[in-house]
């Protein structure tokens, strides 16, 4: 997975979790990161999943579950992990555009035009975006409801043509390595030590 698509596969069994974690290349500016993922079971076609499953009920909440059963959690990823808290459902006056965030940024937001929207960037439409802050990176965890062999296929790219660009890692993470606590809009995952198997990393 980059900016040019390649498929990666994984076994997961329920509760496991992918952890997209995404820092900036430089300085945090200029950073929005297009992100085009399809997780699809191997023993299922119609097992798929992607965040573009988010984008018509961005607003639900965080972490939030689609139709198909996936948990998708948004993250700042700079100290630990902690939720998103903020929801917006517009930016810069773009209601097409809305945003989980903490501050301006760290971020996960979408587009929901059928439009590109040219903002600081040219968006493409329908699609999901992460920004990391200034503090460091943003991260988007996707949570499996099902054990089953997966391939992961798409591209993670930066949306400003020129910048610096950013660094990204993709993870598996055990389900009963990792602890969620949960203390009103507050998460945190911890003490996540042995077994992860980085898949990828730019």
């Amino acid at each position: 997975i980059g900016s040019e698509s390649k498929a990666l596969s994984c076994e997961l069994h329920p509760g496991d979790m992918l952890l997209l974690t995404v820092a900036p290349g430089g300085n945090h500016g200029a950073d929005s990161t297009l992100v085009k993922l399809s997780i699809q079971a191997s023993n299922d076609p119609q097992a798929r999943w992607s965040p573009d499953d988010l984008i018509d009920s961005f607003g639900s909440g965080n972490p939030a579950r689609t139709a198909n059963g996936g948990i998708w959690t948004f993250l700042n990823a700079a100290a630990g992990y902690s939720l998103l808290p903020e929801f917006i459902n517009s930016i810069e006056g773009q209601t097409s555009l809305a945003a989980w965030r903490q501050g301006d940024t760290p971020s996960a937001f979408v587009n929901r035009s059928q439009d590109a929207v040219k903002v600081w960037t040219t968006l493409p439409a329908r699609s999901f975006f992460v920004h990391p802050g200034p503090g460091g990176p943003v991260a988007v965890a996707w949570t499996s409801p099902v054990g089953a062999s997966v391939t992961i296929t798409g591209t993670i790219a930066d949306a400003h043509p020129g910048a610096d660009g950013v660094q990204w890692k993709l993870e598996r993470i055990q389900g009963a390595e990792f602890q969620k606590l949960i203390d009103g809009a507050a998460m945190a995952l911890a003490d996540i030590r042995a077994n992860r198997d980085l898949l990828n990393k730019l």
